[in-house]
């Protein structure tokens, strides 16, 4: 089955649990006054995602891909999925 959107691709499903985890565990108290970690890690399990629903579209096709050509929409999108 074909995707119509990032949303519907495992690995970003599996992209998303992971940033929702690391952000629960950046929220518990023993990492709380490290703001540098904090903000690096979750910074980076969101790039994950990101990654994966805008990716460098002059490595594939893009009839294929074209669904990731709403960059703007799916940066935020993920933005969203954050909160």
């Amino acid at each position: 089955m074909k995707a119509t959107s990032f949303e519907e691709l495992k690995i970003w499903q599996s992209a998303r649990e992971l940033c929702k985890d690391i952000y629960a565990i950046a929220r518990k108290e023993e990492f709380s006054k490290d703001f540098r970690f904090v903000s690096q890690i979750t910074a980076s399990a969101g790039s994950i995602m990101d990654n994966i629903a805008f990716p460098d579209l002059n490595h594939f096709n893009a009839p294929l891909f074209s669904f990731f050509r709403r960059d703007s929409f799916n940066r935020f999108i993920c933005i969203a999925y954050f909160a």
